[in-house]
């Protein structure tokens, strides 16, 4: 699953690789890159208007109805069509550089990128919701690739830049290749450091350094 990401951008860089109209023009000014984004924040996220893609902050979480104390952060890409809690969801993107996983067999961290695409797209849902702020965002996780299948077993619906529209408009469906993103990823072991979401800087995307073994 995607419980952590990174989006290291600022606004104007963000539009430049994905072109969108902010719909409050006065939330850029309180805009700061972020390395360490977890769930229970406002997060940059995108859906279709009439003529154009808008983009704002919705905050990262649904809180379940019989449970409003839990978050609801994922929701499995193979099953979100048919799962009565998700059919009011409104198709959306977000965007990040780069998402954090722990390897299944321990407490390793692994930054996950793409050495050529500097801006990931991510498959989401909004949702309306019970609490303020009325309007929450779920992503949307799949089986991992082979790439990193041997890191975690789920991993974010990546989205081609070819499939981004029908995405939004309802035309593309979860089925077969394409779930399979056209994008090679790479996976580097940091530190824990990004374990805590306050550790917010640069610094969470240094590869760890591990220490050699005598023999």
């Amino acid at each position: 699953m995607c419980g952590r990401f990174s989006l290291g951008l600022s606004i104007s860089e963000v539009q430049a690789l994905f072109p969108f109209t902010m719909r409050h023009p006065s939330s850029v000014e309180l805009w700061q890159p972020r390395y360490n984004i977890a769930p229970g924040t406002d997060i940059l996220t995108m859906v279709q208007g009439d003529n154009a893609v808008w983009g704002g902050m919705v905050r990262w979480g649904w809180p379940p109805p019989w449970n409003p104390s839990r978050q609801i952060i994922n929701a499995q890409v193979e099953s979100f069509l048919t799962k009565p809690s998700f059919r009011d969801g409104r198709r959306a993107l977000v965007v990040a550089d780069s998402f954090y996983e722990w390897h299944q067999t321990g407490k390793y961290p692994y930054r996950i990128f793409s050495p050529s695409h500097r801006l990931l797209v991510i498959a989401a849902l909004i949702k309306p919701a019970p609490v303020e702020p009325h309007f929450r965002v779920i992503l949307l996780t799949q089986a991992a690739t082979p790439d990193i299948s041997s890191i975690h077993r789920r991993m974010p619906v990546l989205l081609d830049q070819s499939v981004v529209h029908d995405w939004l408009a309802g035309n593309w469906q979860p089925t077969g290749g394409q779930m399979q993103p056209q994008i090679m990823l790479e996976a580097v072991r940091i530190s824990q450091a990004v374990n805590k979401p306050t550790h917010d800087g640069p610094q969470v995307h240094k590869p760890l350094v591990l220490p050699e073994t005598t023999h």
